[in-house]
């Protein structure tokens, strides 16, 4: 522990989020403090270690949080990225009269299931090419699961809702055709949430159809 530091001891429960601010830029004093200019992260620029380093070096500016005795280590691992999930779910406004479809259930889209479970929307749909991610997505509190690789997804989704499509749909694959399969089963005036991080180019092409909906000022992404 650094001599200079204060309002901690060795040995103390702490974590911090991944994103560490300057504290000085334009998002940092107006709050939005994870959409800081400078951007650092632990673990991913070079000046900051993180990942697979033995030890983390926590920086003053880093926003640290207290980890509670009786929460277990592994619970305390997830408290970052279910934070994540939990802002991706915020993003979509989900309502009681909606029909919410996450696509992809790995750790952070089972984050979000839970989360938007506690939204109370009018069905949870979801989507992921893994029978057993699809089981455990019903133990997290998804009404309806569909495998995109078993079945026709816009079929389903537009018999579910008199042919309008989802209110609102929540991207967590990193695929590209999950973005190309929530554009065309959004309906007008929805809410595209864009969690993901892809690994290769997303190209798609603005057709009549998708424009007559209206995505203007709807499209979020989870930053």
């Amino acid at each position: 522990m650094g001599e200079n530091v204060e309002g901690y001891e060795l040995g103390d429960r702490i974590i911090a989020d991944q994103i560490v601010p300057c504290g000085k830029c334009k998002f940092c004093k107006d709050g939005h403090y994870w959409m800081c200019q400078p951007h650092d992260m632990l673990g991913f620029m070079s000046y900051t270690n993180g990942g697979m380093a033995e030890y983390v070096r926590y920086p003053k500016n880093c926003v640290i949080s207290r980890v509670p005795e009786d929460m277990t280590l592994e619970q305390a691992l997830l408290v970052e990225p279910y934070g994540c999930s939990k802002h991706a779910v915020d993003r979509g406004n989900i309502t009681n009269e909606d029909v919410v479809v996450i696509s992809g259930a790995g750790t952070l889209g089972l984050g979000m299931i839970t989360y938007a479970r506690m939204k109370n929307p009018k069905l949870l749909v979801v989507l992921d090419m893994q029978d057993k991610r699809l089981e455990k997505a019903k133990e997290f509190g998804a009404d309806l699961v569909f495998n995109p690789s078993k079945c026709d997804i816009e079929k389903e989704i537009k018999a579910l809702t008199d042919d309008y499509g989802c209110d609102v749909y929540i991207e967590a694959t990193g695929h590209p055709s999950s973005v190309v399969q929530g554009l065309t089963i959004t309906r007008k005036l929805g809410r595209f949430v864009e969690f993901s991080v892809f690994g290769s180019k997303i190209t798609y092409r603005l057709s009549q159809k998708v424009w007559k909906k209206c995505f203007v000022g709807v499209f979020r992404t989870a930053g």
